[in-house]
């Protein structure tokens, strides 16, 4: 304890920070807690530096692992100095309140009043960044050696980063986010779930079990948690859709899981506005187009290829209307679409099949022959 200046024996001796490194770890300690109560903890993270200078408490103990202290050096220098600075500045305002207060008394005035303690109910959003940060180190290096250890760990951080601070969206998302990841899926889809209950328009929650319910429509081998899981995926990308408007990618989603349930009118919605906001999209124009054909519209289905300027159109959009030529009995049509596709990637197989096909379904036989001659030399196999 340093001695109070000259002249100010009748005030408050001043509170001091002292922050002391150890062997094998970093200890923040205070000489009194009061002082630290008013500095918020800042903390780096994997993604960026986070600052809460509205928090109001901070453990004193706190250790980081030697390891990460010198495989990621910049977290405990970043911490250490964010919690200095706040610290001194909650010394100097105490300073300045208690002789407010002083001065007060004397004239006769009330003394202020001091600030009403956080509530227990209060979010630890120091402690819940801290742990964060560790559950992002930990992800890290569980993407690169491929460890259970390391995502177990990971785990535990945001377990406790969330009994710190557990109504987080963000912190919520990232647990269900890190179960679905490592293959976790039934308590990604219970976490999820647990924080729709409490944030319904989460968007992020709801693309995660999107993901989830699609995954399991995708996975022949496991069989699915729910008969429904269908109908479920669908009620997810329809709130998705209904948050984010302007997403191309989630319509086109939706759009084919009402293909896949054999609902084409709620499939043709989807894709139209879909190309509505994405006129240019290969993927909106295909699966509009396979939308038709299978519906049995394939003359529809060539259109909406046709409505793409040539220049403009990709090879897949070329082979794709070369076949609804097929099917509507168009060879010279088919071959100058095969053709096109053709010239575009002149080493895709089974545009050249398809291209000899179309040949010898117009009778040019010199040609259809030239053409198969061409593909066994260039695929033996």
């Amino acid at each position: 304890m340093l001695p109070a200046p000259p002249g100010r024996d009748q005030e408050k001796p001043r509170q001091h920070v002292y922050l002391n490194q150890m062997p094998g770890k970093i200890v923040f300690t205070s000489s009194q807690v009061r002082p630290l109560r008013r500095a918020a903890l800042s903390v780096c993270v994997w993604r960026g530096i986070f600052l809460d200078a509205r928090l109001m408490r901070f453990e004193t103990s706190r250790m980081m692992n030697l390891r990460l202290i010198l495989k990621y050096p910049w977290l405990p220098i970043a911490a250490t100095f964010m919690v200095a600075l706040p610290a001194q500045r909650g010394l100097a305002q105490d300073g300045a309140a208690t002789r407010g207060q002083t001065g007060s008394t004397a004239s006769g005035a009330p003394a202020a009043t001091a600030p009403a303690a956080s509530t227990p109910d209060t979010p630890d959003r120091a402690k819940a960044y801290y742990h964060l940060a560790l559950a992002n180190i930990y992800e890290e290096e569980a993407a690169t050696y491929g460890s259970q250890e390391y995502q177990n760990r990971a785990i535990d951080e945001y377990k406790i980063a969330l009994s710190a601070d557990p109504d987080s969206p963000d912190l919520n998302d990232g647990l269900a986010d890190l179960y679905f990841r490592i293959g976790r899926v039934k308590d990604a889809e219970t976490t999820a779930k647990a924080l729709l209950a409490k944030s319904p328009g989460n968007l992020d929650a709801h693309k995660l079990l999107g993901r989830i319910y699609l995954r399991e429509i995708g996975d022949e081998s496991t069989p699915p948690s729910s008969p429904n899981v269908l109908d479920q995926a669908i009620a997810e990308y329809v709130k998705i859709v209904a948050l984010d408007p302007k997403s191309v990618e989630e319509r086109m989603v939706l759009g084919q899981l009402y293909t896949f349930k054999h609902e084409p009118q709620k499939a043709e919605e989807q894709f139209k506005t879909a190309q509505s906001l994405e006129p240019d999209s290969e993927e909106v124009v295909l699966n509009l187009a396979r939308l038709y054909a299978e519906s049995g519209d394939v003359g529809h289905a060539a259109k909406v290829i046709e409505a793409v300027p040539v220049d403009d159109r990709s090879a897949k959009e070329e082979f794709a209307l070369g076949a609804a030529y097929d099917q509507l009995k168009r060879p010279k049509d088919a071959i100058d679409a095969y053709q096109r596709a053709a010239d575009l990637e002149p080493e895709d197989v089974d545009t050249l099949r398809a291209l000899a096909q179309a040949l010898l379904n117009d009778n040019q036989l010199d040609a259809a022959l030239k053409q198969y001659n061409e593909i066994d030399e260039a695929d033996p196999d």
